[in-house]
C-alpha cells in the first residue's frame, strides 16, 4: 500500500492586522525562453525564496539579450485572481486584469501573444507575490478589446498545473 501524506496542519485564527482584496496594479511577465531555471520551493512550504535564473546574454550572432521579467500595468479596478483545485486534483488559475486605452503598440504586443509559454509573478495587495506558470508548463494569454463601458483590453492570464502557484520572495529583474 502506499504511503498517503496527510498535510491537515493548524491553520491558526486571523487575529486582526490587514487583508486587503485584489491585486497590486502591476505585474511581471516573460516568456519562458527569458528564464534558465526556477528554484524548487523551500523545504516543507509553498514558497520560492531563491532567485529564477535567467538567461545569460549572448554577442552572437544571433545576438541575445540577457533574459528578464516585462512590468505590466492595469487598472485598479478589474484586477481579480482565483485558483480552484477540479475534480482530476488539477489546479486551474485565472488572473484576470484590465489595461486600459485601446492603441496600436499594445494592441501589436498583446496580438503576438499565442500558445502557452508565459510565467508571470503576480502581486496581491496584501504583499504576496505567486508565480503563475513554469518551464515545462507555461500559462497561457486571452485578450479580449472592448470599449463597451471601458476602451481598453479584458486580459486573462490562465494556467492548470498539478499545485497550486508557488509564493515567490525571490527577486525579480526587469
Amino acid at each position: 500500500m502506499a504511503d498517503c501524506n496527510c498535510t491537515v496542519d493548524t491553520i491558526e485564527a486571523f487575529c486582526g492586522g490587514v487583508n486587503a482584496p485584489g491585486l497590486d496594479r502591476s505585474l511581471s511577465i516573460t516568456c519562458e525562453d527569458q528564464i534558465a531555471a526556477i528554484p524548487a520551493a523551500d523545504a516543507d512550504t509553498h514558497v520560492i525564496s531563491d532567485d529564477i535564473t535567467y538567461r545569460p546574454s549572448a554577442v552572437g550572432p544571433p545576438a541575445v539579450a540577457a533574459g528578464k521579467f516585462f512590468t505590466w500595468g492595469f487598472a485598479k479596478d478589474g484586477g481579480s485572481w482565483v485558483s480552484e483545485r477540479d475534480d482530476n486534483g488539477l489546479w486551474n488559475t485565472e488572473v484576470k486584469i484590465f489595461i486600459q486605452k485601446l492603441e496600436a503598440t499594445k494592441t501589436y504586443v498583446l496580438n503576438g501573444m499565442s500558445g502557452d509559454n508565459l510565467i508571470a509573478i503576480v502581486p496581491d495587495r496584501n504583499g504576496n507575490a505567486r508565480l503563475v506558470g513554469s518551464k515545462t508548463n507555461g500559462a497561457s494569454v486571452k485578450v479580449k478589446e472592448t470599449t463597451e463601458t471601458r476602451n481598453g483590453y479584458e486580459v486573462s492570464i490562465m494556467w492548470q498545473s498539478a499545485h497550486a502557484p508557488y509564493f515567490y520572495t525571490g527577486a525579480i529583474t526587469t
